[in-house]
């Protein structure tokens, strides 16, 4: 009887893994959420050319002023950093609270929705399973950072 109920909570536990998680060595808040209609299950799903959309929730520590973005792909161990294109290098551009658009300073202990909006450059090879990391960042310090798995083709 226990073989069966450990078997099932192994099984549910996989099936409800998230395609987010907190980044590794992260100094930033994790979000407490993302949504996107490129992923479900474990995985994201993007299309070289096409743009990504996608809504983070998260609660900053402290107050910051800027919020810029850096984004990472993990090509063989390799970081790539992803370029963003204005505005949507500035978080502060897609900042909303209360669904009321707004921009920075963002406040300490206040949950904030950033939405994500992205080309995903033609120059990145097709991929399965690579790990993105998505980071915000004032100045020197790490605001929050995401971390997804991708498929891109």
């Amino acid at each position: 009887m226990w073989k069966i109920v450990i078997s099932v909570l192994l099984l549910s536990s996989f099936a409800t893994a998230s395609f987010w998680s907190a980044c590794e060595n992260n100094a930033g808040v994790a979000p407490d959420d993302v949504v996107s209609p490129s992923c479900s299950g474990s995985i994201c799903h993007g299309v070289r050319g096409e743009r990504l959309i996608a809504n983070v929730t998260f609660t900053p520590r402290a107050n910051h002023n800027d919020l810029r973005v850096q984004v990472w792909a993990t090509v063989l161990g390799i970081q790539i950093p992803l370029p963003g294109e204005p505005p949507h290098d500035n978080a502060c551009n897609n900042i909303f609270h209360n669904n009321v658009r707004q921009s920075c300073p963002v406040v300490g202990g206040r949950q904030y929705l950033w939405i994500i909006e992205m080309d995903i450059p033609l120059t990145l090879p097709a991929l399965n399973n690579a790990r993105v990391r998505y980071e915000i960042w004032d100045g020197d310090v790490e605001v929050m950072c995401a971390s997804i798995v991708a498929q891109l083709l």
